[in-house]
């Protein structure tokens, strides 16, 4: 990919995860409730057949967030479509189209034209994407954490998407599964456990593990990771490591909320 050469180590393997044997692994997964994830989006080609490629979060009625690499697989704005108020990808919402003006921004397109000093690392996997009309649906719209990752340590979160499940079978139907947030010396004993430095816990991710493991399938990139149900604390984004799924210390990493706030709020004019 694009930015494959920049990456820290630990990523150069991760984001291979878009286009190799997906895997997800665990007993806990299971399909969302009905409208119990109003604002969960569905990103893909926009033609008659056109697949689930990523899955996004409605945080505005015309803003989506999800992961900056999706941009990189559907890699033209008119290629895109956004699936809304649905549940089911077979069954019901409404589709539509990005603008063809602001379209999407990655943090690293938004760093520069803001000549933003927050550039401390060349990975940033977060975007935003911009729909061409504003969703009509009456929709409840998810709440952006205000709180500091270490607010959210041990604590059980959720992710959300319509990734890939064991075998390749890809759901229909929104999954979600229930996740540790590990705080930053777990993240940093597991990375040496597995061979890397304890210095590649970087403060722009969150990492979360499961019993029994669990680990993310093509198609959940850029799906919110929740707290209280509805309130966003990170973007899923890879797993490590990315070639060894039923690894007994495999672990999940999800992009910091918190450390992308200001970039979100200055892109969609959300304030607290």
């Amino acid at each position: 990919m694009l930015y494959l050469v920049y990456f820290p180590i630990h990523l150069q393997i991760f984001v291979s995860f878009v286009t190799a044997n997906p895997f997800i692994g665990g007993e806990n997964i299971v399909p969302a409730e009905k409208n119990e994830f109003p604002f969960i989006v569905s990103i893909g080609f926009n033609v008659d057949d056109g697949g689930h490629i990523c899955t996004g979060s409605l945080i505005t009625c015309t803003h989506v967030l999800t992961a900056a690499h999706c941009t990189e697989i559907v890699r033209r704005p008119r290629n895109v479509r956004v699936l809304v108020g649905t549940n089911d990808l077979d069954n019901g919402g409404t589709k539509y189209r990005l603008s063809t003006v602001d379209n999407w921004v990655t943090y690293n397109d938004w760093a520069q034209r803001e000549n933003s000093s927050k550039t401390i690392y060349e990975c940033n996997d977060i975007a935003i994407f911009t729909l061409s009309n504003e969703v009509t649906k009456n929709i409840q719209m998810p709440k952006i954490s205000s709180d500091s990752d270490d607010k959210h340590y041990n604590k059980v979160a959720v992710a959300v998407g319509w990734g890939e499940l064991s075998g390749g079978v890809k759901p229909n139907l929104l999954q979600k599964v229930s996740l540790n947030v590990m705080n930053k010396t777990e993240c940093e004993n597991t990375l040496e456990k597995l061979g890397y430095s304890r210095t590649e816990a970087q403060l722009n991710e969150i990492c979360t593990v499961a019993d029994p493991p669990v680990v993310p399938g093509m198609g959940d990139s850029g799906g919110p990771l929740l707290i209280n149900g509805n309130e966003i604390i990170g973007v899923s984004q890879a797993f490590c490591p990315e070639d060894q799924p039923n690894h007994p210390d495999v672990y999940n990493i999800h992009v910091s909320i918190d450390f992308y706030r200001s970039f979100i709020y200055n892109v969609t004019n959300i304030h607290l």
